[in-house]
């Protein structure tokens, strides 16, 4: 059978980094070539920062600026003594695919440790013309966990949320999405930024509560196995009770959307072929023509409804098959989001589903 060719976008620029033990000073150079190769969208350290006025009176973001905007993708593999994520490349062609498609340009990043996260999201932040851009997108694909923060005034053990680098260290998800607020990105003020996280969040697997056989026959996206192909998203971590921890939210800014795979505590389930539960559903709908035709809050509630109800984990293992995932969205935004057409792109004009 022949291999399926890899999605590579036309006429906007992606750029891949493969990890291979470089050091920072290679590292450096090599963002600043990447920076070079989207010129048109890179922005002189002279040149000033425009900011967009809010505008009290529109109720949908206003998506007429030349650029709809950058798309990062983040996809760790290839971690230290670790099995791969295995999977997660499919992930990464969808979503560079479903992005190309609404107008995005795409840079991707592959196998950064824990710091090259941090630097590559600084430099995205502040050397880009996101004044020119519509919105902002990226897309978090990695190990995760819950650690230890700090202990509050009243002796609760406080956790937050962690990524981890391709060298098993972590990295806080606070510490990447507080790079685009509108203090370190002013240019992105009163746009919408989009975060996408593809990680565990804990321990704990969701295994659901049982249906009725009525709603199981009535129900199209009902659960189906997927062959012992299951793993979750997660790295051998400290064991939590929850006596002793409450679960600290990423801060949400204003205009800025947050969606997890999973909620506060749980696995986020993987497909060793077909990639991702939660990257699947978003992809199959940001892909549909009928998208212009949704607000975006619509089409990510379908994703959520669509992994809860059409996946169910099959590991191979009695165990930890049956389990079932649950994404989350924290949005502060204010405005509705609706993915209209750029110059030169043609959307379907008939209205549908996009469940």
């Amino acid at each position: 059978m022949a291999t399926k060719k890899k999605f590579k976008p036309m006429g906007l620029w992606t750029a891949v980094w493969k990890n291979q033990t470089k050091n920072d000073e290679e590292f450096k150079e090599y963002l600043r070539k990447k920076m070079d190769g989207i010129s048109d969208f890179v922005r002189s350290p002279t040149d000033p920062i425009a900011t967009s006025e809010p505008d009290f009176e529109r109720t949908v973001y206003k998506f007429d600026y030349p650029f709809r905007g950058l798309a990062v993708i983040f996809n760790n593999v290839n971690f230290k003594n670790q099995e791969p994520r295995t999977g997660s490349d499919v992930d990464e062609n969808n979503l560079s695919e479903a992005f190309t498609l609404l107008g995005f340009k795409v840079i991707i990043f592959n196998d950064l440790t824990a710091a090259q996260m941090l630097q590559a999201a600084k430099k995205v932040a502040s050397s880009c013309r996101h004044d020119e851009a519509d919105c902002f997108a990226c897309v978090l694909l990695s190990h995760g966990e819950k650690t230890h923060e700090r202990v509050d005034q009243y002796g609760v053990k406080v956790v937050n949320h962690v990524l981890y680098g391709s060298d098993n260290q972590s990295i806080t998800t606070k510490s990447i999405i507080e790079q685009f607020d509108n203090q370190r990105c002013p240019s992105l003020k009163n746009k919408p930024r989009l975060f996408f996280i593809q990680a565990c969040r804990g321990g704990e697997y969701d295994d659901g509560v049982s249906r009725s056989a009525k709603s199981i026959k009535e129900d199209p996206t009902d659960t189906k196995p997927s062959s012992a192909k299951d793993r979750i998203d997660g790295l051998p971590g400290p064991d939590f009770t929850k006596k002793e921890m409450k679960v600290l939210s990423v801060p949400l800014y204003q205009d800025c959307l947050i969606m997890y795979a999973t909620p506060p505590g749980y696995y986020a389930w993987r497909n060793l072929e077909a990639g991702s539960w939660f990257i699947q559903e978003i992809c199959k709908r940001l892909k549909s023509p009928d998208v212009e035709h949704f607000s975006l809050l619509r089409v990510l509630t379908c994703v959520c409804r669509a992994v809860a109800m059409g996946h169910t984990s099959d590991t191979g293992e009695n165990e930890l098959s049956g389990k079932l995932e649950m994404p989350v969205i924290d949005t502060m935004l204010t405005k509705d989001i609706f993915m209209i057409p750029k110059d030169g792109q043609t959307f379907s004009l008939r209205r549908s589903n996009i469940n």
